[in-house]
């Protein structure tokens, strides 16, 4: 009896699930009749209603392939009408020719809307977005969450799938929707569907500028000599996953190689992140290619585009009068397109002194490097490397400044202890480089086994799973990131990586989110011991009054002019060295394991800072209401 009761119950609520579900012609009906075609349905019966709409959704079939086929179409079926009306009055017939009157008007005057067109369109792509989400969500989920390597992409998958009849997904749970196949309007529906399909596979022309330039470049790479076919046709579109930090809904879209190479970013909005699924044969080989790719088209752009601007603002057309540009220059200086070629035109203006060098008389035969391998770290002239005399370090005159010196340097914390203050800056902690548009970080001397390691920088770029660069930085070395060398990338997909190298530690010592705001001025980044601090520039140097005693100009006796006059005089040049001054200050240091930013860094210390002095306003009003601290006489209020 409890069996029997579960399966009646389990049939009740299917009933009830499908008798809330509406058919797709039901939907289809309520969306025409309430948009701005409805009133043409005016007086009419439900029979010559649903006449009307297939002749609406005949039209907006038409309309779907081309301007050139619904100009014809809507012409043709407007003389028809003409004819009818002229043999029969009916309401019906009236009703078809003044829509297709409007219709026809709308289209000669060359709006950038036509009704007709647009309201069956906007129905349709609601469904092609949810079917289009399930889609690439199951392709993801049955190809180890990759796209497949010879993926061709979601319209011309689901316009494959409608044309074989395989029309499960057209089942649209979101929208408690199901399909009636037999019904007329459900059939029209579909020739709709399938137009819309087609135009929206085809590939515009940027797509197919960019295929030309690079298609065969892929399938070469992947299917070398020796080698299993990987693919007859490799795809040139990957599905792109969008997610948030703090919740489980995703979204689901694609784009191609064009797509990906013209704009810094792929980002959507309402989404934190986002991940392209590059397939799994493409990550080794062909991403570095596309990275590279990507790198030398946006740093080449203002050889082609005029009043200096970006690439990523350009429209789709002016973007392609410049690949072709692009193209046809590299095909005028015999060069082919390959791997290695375009590794080897990338990144060579990146230098400290910003000089862009053309890729076309650089001299580089790429025909005869296709075979070289790809190195990441072989494109690191996006930093520049600056070594720190030891002119400085050479005196050091008093054996308790020298023990001091070891305690400090040999620490992780920015400071010593008041009663060992020591200015450590220039002496073990080293100042950034403070220059607009420059990111410097310096890494400190620590005076122990520290010394004999090397730090770590990557820059890695979130929705491609790849590391851009690796950089080695040890003791007394300073890194230049320069912003106009990430510009063909938003930087806010970059994430900067700093890791310890001593075998003792080998731990990410930092993870930072990069921002406008670390490349202005004023900013920089210390490495000491086993911690980074984000450091500022001070407005006004600190003249440090101690460190002149060390060049024979004590502060005993001397105001802080005459110390600066003995020291010009000592070291013979009017404008002393950055060593005789405080120039930097910590703004605070990033915790290791915690992803955080320069940004969140600030606020944080704002909000120690003000925490701190609340509390210290609060021990004063303690002291004032107990007496303590207003003097030193022995009255209740220390008078």
């Amino acid at each position: 009896m409890p069996k029997n009761l579960f399966t009646l119950t389990l049939m009740f609520i299917l009933s009830l699930k499908t008798a809330l579900a509406l058919t797709l012609s039901d939907n289809l009906k309520h969306y025409i009749y309430s948009s701005e075609l409805g009133v043409y349905h005016s007086g009419l019966t439900d029979e010559e209603s649903e006449e009307l709409l297939l002749k609406q959704l005949e039209v907006a079939s038409e309309c779907a392939l081309s301007a050139g086929y619904c100009e014809h179409a809507l012409y043709s079926f407007l003389i028809t009408e003409q004819i009818k009306i002229r043999e029969t009055d009916s309401t019906l017939v009236q009703q078809k020719l003044l829509y297709l009157q409007d219709a026809y008007t709308q289209l000669e005057q060359g709006g950038e809307t036509l009704t007709a067109f647009d309201v069956p369109l906007n129905f349709t792509n609601i469904r092609i977005e949810e079917m289009k989400q399930k889609l690439l969500k199951d392709i993801l989920m049955a190809n180890a969450q990759a796209t497949p390597i010879e993926f061709k992409g979601a319209y011309a998958t689901l316009l494959k799938e409608v044309e074989e009849n395989k029309l499960e997904r057209l089942n649209i749970s979101a929208l408690t929707e199901t399909l009636d196949v037999k019904n007329k309007l459900t059939k029209s529906y579909l020739q709709l569907l399938q137009s819309v399909l087609r135009r929206y596979s085809q590939s515009n022309f940027l797509d197919l500028q960019m295929n030309e330039l690079m298609s065969s470049t892929v399938s070469e790479t992947l299917n070398k000599s020796g080698r299993p076919v990987r693919c007859e046709s490799c795809t040139i579109k990957f599905i792109i996953e969008y997610y948030n930090d703090y919740s489980p809904v995703k979204s689901y879209g694609e784009a191609s190689v064009a797509d990906f190479v013209s704009k810094r970013t792929l980002a959507r909005v309402g989404f934190d992140n986002y991940r392209i699924a590059f397939p799994h044969y493409y990550v080794h080989e062909i991403v570095p290619f596309l990275l590279s790719l990507k790198t030398y088209i946006h740093e080449n752009a203002p050889k082609f585009v005029d009043n200096g601007q970006s690439l990523n603002n350009l429209t789709n057309n002016e973007r392609l009068m410049i690949f072709q540009e692009i193209k046809d220059a590299i095909k005028r200086d015999g060069v082919k397109m390959s791997l290695s070629s375009v590794l080897n035109m990338t990144f060579r203006w990146l230098t400290a002194t910003g000089q862009m060098e053309s890729l076309l008389s650089s001299g580089v035969k790429l025909a005869s490097l296709r075979s070289g391998q790809f190195d990441p770290g072989s494109h690191n002239k996006i930093f520049a490397v600056n070594i720190f005399t030891n002119v400085v370090l050479k005196k050091v005159p008093r054996i308790l400044e020298g023990e001091v010196l070891r305690y400090g340097c040999s620490r992780s914390e920015w400071q010593l202890p008041a009663v060992l203050y020591m200015l450590l800056e220039d002496k073990c902690v080293f100042t950034p480089t403070f220059k607009k548009g420059v990111f410097s970080i310096t890494a400190s001397m620590t005076l122990h086994e520290q010394d004999e390691s090397v730090y770590t920088l990557s820059i890695y770029h979130k929705p491609t799973n790849t590391t851009l660069f690796n950089r080695a930085i040890s003791k007394k070395q300073e890194i230049r990131l320069y912003k106009a060398a990430l510009g063909s990338f938003s930087i806010d997909d970059l994430i900067l990586y700093i890791h310890n190298n001593n075998s003792e530690v080998r731990e990410d010592i930092a993870s930072i989110q990069l921002t406008d705001l670390m490349f202005d001025t004023g900013f920089g980044g210390v490495i000491k011991n086993n911690v980074f601090y984000f450091v500022k520039k001070l407005e006004t140097p600190k003249f440090n009054q101690f460190r002149a005693e060390d060049y024979g100009c004590p502060f005993v006796s001397r105001t802080t002019e005459q110390q600066v006059e003995c020291l010009r005089d000592t070291l013979n040049t009017y404008r002393l060295p950055n060593y005789f001054y405080k120039n930097m200050e910590s703004i605070g240091p990033v915790f290791s394991g915690l992803h955080t930013s320069l940004e969140n860094i600030i606020e944080n210390e704002d909000l120690l800072r003000k925490e701190a002095e609340r509390l210290a306003i609060e021990k004063l009003m303690e002291n004032a209401l107990s007496g303590r601290g207003w003097g030193s006489g022995n009255g209740p209020y220390g008078f």
